[in-house]
This record gives structure tokens, C-alpha cells and sequence, in this order.
């Protein structure tokens, strides 16, 4: 694999795991029942929590994130791009960029 793949993973993979993350605690957490308790002695606001359910809770949700993620990693991620200016016109730029008394 080459960097650009690389980094484009890295981009996809932290977002593509909060998004597993989010539909296994929705499914987890999905009920009929009545939430009982007393909740008036919980603190309003707390830290918020990295905590996942595990694998294997329901078989079509893990075959669906199976599918997905299978999806999502079979594609190229490495975008093609044309500049819409040169290279020399690129470096101008940054050599501008550097000057204190421009305001860009």
C-alpha cells in the first residue's frame, strides 16, 4: 500500500469505527421496556465514554459492518487531481504566505 492509500485509511478508519461503534450501542440499547430509577442523584454532564458492545450481539448487524467495511476498503482511495495552476505559480504563493505585511 502505498502513503497516499495510507493516509486516506487513516482518515476513513477512526470515522468508519465511530460509525460501527454508534449502530452496535443502538442496537444494544434498543428495548421495549421502561427505563426505571431514580436518576435525580446522577450528575447531569459527564465524561464521555469509548465503551462499545461486543461482537456477535446481533448476525445481521455484524454481517451488514462485515459488508460495509469490506465495501469501503476494496475501493481506491487515492484521488486523482488536476491543479488548476502551475507549479511555479503554486511556489509564488507560498513564498507569499510568508510575507508579514500581506493579509490574506
Amino acid at each position: 500500500m502505498d502513503i497516499g492509500a495510507a493516509e486516506s485509511l487513516s482518515g476513513i478508519n477512526p470515522d468508519m469505527l465511530d460509525y460501527v461503534r454508534r449502530l452496535r450501542l443502538r442496537e444494544y440499547f434498543c428495548c421495549d421496556k421502561d427505563v426505571g430509577g431514580d436518576f435525580s442523584q446522577k450528575p447531569a454532564f459527564r465524561k464521555k465514554s469509548s465503551w462499545c458492545p461486543d461482537r456477535n450481539g446481533d448476525l445481521i448487524m455484524e454481517t451488514y459492518v462485515d459488508m460495509f467495511e469490506r465495501e469501503i476498503f476494496s475501493h481506491d482511495l487515492r484521488v486523482h487531481y488536476q491543479r488548476n495552476i502551475s507549479k511555479e505559480e503554486q511556489e509564488a504563493l507560498e513564498n507569499l504566505r510568508g510575507y508579514d505585511d500581506i493579509i490574506f
